[in-house]
C-alpha cells in the first residue's frame, strides 16, 4: 500500500485489507512524506503483518515500486487502480502477480 496524505481513508483501507489476510500474509505500507496525520493513523495499528516504511520520493510510481520491492511473499495482490496500464489490459478490479515472473521485469 503506497500512501500520501490519506488520513481520511487509510484506517478503513488497512482494516479492510487485514480482514482479508491470513496470519502468513504481509501488508507493506510505504508513506511518501505525508503532511497530514496519515503516519499516526498507520502507526496506531498493532499488527505483526504490517511492515511500515516512511520515504520521500514525491512520486506515486516510485513509492509503489518501493512497496513491491519490499515484498517477501510468493505473490503480490494489487488493486489495479494503482497500476493504470493494467486496468486497460486486464479490465479487472485486482491482479495477483507471482513474484518470480513480475519482479525480474521491474526496473529496480
Amino acid at each position: 500500500m503506497a500512501t500520501c496524505n490519506g488520513e481520511a481513508f487509510v484506517a478503513e483501507q488497512i482494516s479492510s485489507i487485514l480482514q482479508q489476510l491470513t496470519w502468513e500474509d504481509e501488508l507493506i505500507i510505504s508513506d511518501d512524506d505525508s503532511t497530514d496525520d496519515t503516519v499516526s493513523v498507520i502507526q496506531s495499528f498493532d499488527d505483526p503483518r504490517i511492515r511500515f516504511y516512511r520515504v520521500r520520493f514525491n512520486s506515486l510510481v516510485k513509492n509503489f515500486e518501493f512497496v513491491l520491492s519490499k515484498s517477501e511473499g510468493s505473490y503480490i495482490f494489487c488493486r489495479t487502480r494503482m497500476i493504470y496500464g493494467l486496468i486497460i489490459k486486464y479490465r479487472s478490479p485486482c491482479i495477483i502477480f507471482k513474484i518470480s515472473t513480475w519482479l525480474p521485469a521491474m526496473p529496480w
